[in-house]
């Protein structure tokens, strides 16, 4: 859902975090896992409109952007939002 609504608002720059390891390396297929190949397809052909994309994995303990949403999405339930960080020159993009 977060690279539909990346391709649909047209952002071409883009860098991805994920706390799950696996899934990281699925997407920059260093290794696959059968039941995720199908998703990580529809993935990489979004990805690959994109013309500067990096996906990378971080620490849970590390991963303030995500510790945050969810406190927000406690208080306020599921949604999309557009957020200028704090510390980077991106617009991260939550759902």
């Amino acid at each position: 859902m977060g690279l539909q609504l990346v391709s649909e608002l047209k952002f071409d720059r883009v860098i991805i975090q994920s706390d799950a390891q696996v899934v990281v390396d699925c997407v920059i297929s260093i290794s696959s896992i059968a039941v995720l190949d199908p998703i990580m397809m529809d993935c990489n052909v979004l990805i690959s409109n994109l013309s500067d994309c990096v996906v990378m994995f971080i620490r849970r303990a590390l991963n303030f952007d995500a510790h945050h949403m969810v406190g927000v999405g406690r208080n306020y339930g599921s949604k999309t939002w557009l957020d200028s960080p704090k510390h980077e020159p991106c617009i991260p993009v939550y759902c």
